[in-house]
């Protein structure tokens, strides 16, 4: 908790928000979202001190890093994270960090801990899946290749995907973001970089449905708001774990933006349903949760 709050104290004081950064706007539910992520591992999964640190040190990277956008203030991040190993856990990243180490290599930089990796989507003997460390870059590629494979056994669309070291980055944090209650990502980044493609792999390590609405030269405000209906009605009144992709090529009119923002800060869109739908929405809940 104290490096937690250290570490978001110095975040708050350096990365302010410019017109060139102005997503740059940290709060305490940033703050919280670190603790939550720690909470994913179990009791029994952290016996080793040094792997607590570790995945502070990922949490901490996945919720404040992941929104830099230049070398300069993640470097800086870099240092801030050192800093607060060394003043609220009194060790040495090189200590902790030893598996992640590059050959050879005995001074530890950003690299080293971006090298870290949690999960819950290895495959074990049980076929059960934990949110616990993955020691193993070399698995945790196969384990991509292996998931890309099976996706492409059942889609018709089917993606040829090279699984390089950033592409299983991307989709370890899009399965991350997802699995979270209300996870929601900007992917950015210049077209064909495979930001819808990473996105429905990672949807589908997930086991989530994947949601999208289709445009065209007649799409229509009407047609956005019934597609908002559909995907709302299967996340809510159908209790379906849902995944709603929509790509900046689809922004028809600003609204569509608005209603957006609106489902991300409150969970809903203001006068979307009339009264008579939203009646026959709770009708249909609450008998099907009976």
């Amino acid at each position: 908790m104290e490096a937690t709050l250290t570490l978001y104290k110095a975040v708050l004081e350096t990365f302010l928000p410019t017109p060139e950064k102005c997503h740059y706007m940290f709060n305490l539910r940033d703050f919280a979202k670190v603790i939550k992520g720690i909470k994913l591992v179990t009791s029994a999964n952290l016996r080793d001190p040094n792997k607590v640190i570790r995945l502070w040190c990922h949490e901490s990277y996945r919720v404040f890093y992941d929104r830099l956008v230049d070398d300069r203030d993640q470097k800086s991040f870099f240092f801030m994270v050192k800093s607060s190993c060394q003043k609220c856990f009194k060790v040495d990243l090189s200590k902790i960090l030893f598996p992640h180490m590059l050959a050879g290599s005995s001074v530890v930089n950003d690299e080293n801990v971006r090298n870290i990796f949690f999960g819950d989507f290895m495959r074990s003997e049980t076929d059960a899946t934990e949110y616990d460390e993955i020691p193993d870059a070399t698995l945790l590629t196969k384990t991509m290749e292996h998931y890309l494979k099976e996706y492409n056994s059942v889609s018709k669309a089917q993606m040829q995907l090279v699984m390089f070291r950033f592409a299983v980055d991307h989709v370890t944090r899009i399965v991350r973001i997802i699995k979270q209650n209300g996870g929601h990502a900007l992917l950015v980044g210049i077209g064909g970089s495979g930001r819808q493609s990473l996105t429905k792999l990672a949807t589908f390590i997930a086991n989530y449905e994947l949601f999208q609405i289709e445009v065209n030269k007649s799409y229509s405000m009407q047609d956005w708001k019934n597609d908002l209906k559909k995907v709302l009605k299967r996340a809510g009144a159908d209790n379906k774990k849902v995944v709603f992709l929509f790509s900046d090529l689809q922004i028809k009119d600003e609204a569509f933006l608005e209603d957006i923002s609106m489902i991300l800060t409150t969970g809903e869109v203001p006068n979307l349903f009339a009264a008579d739908e939203k009646a026959r929405v709770e009708t249909d809940f609450f008998y099907s949760t009976q």
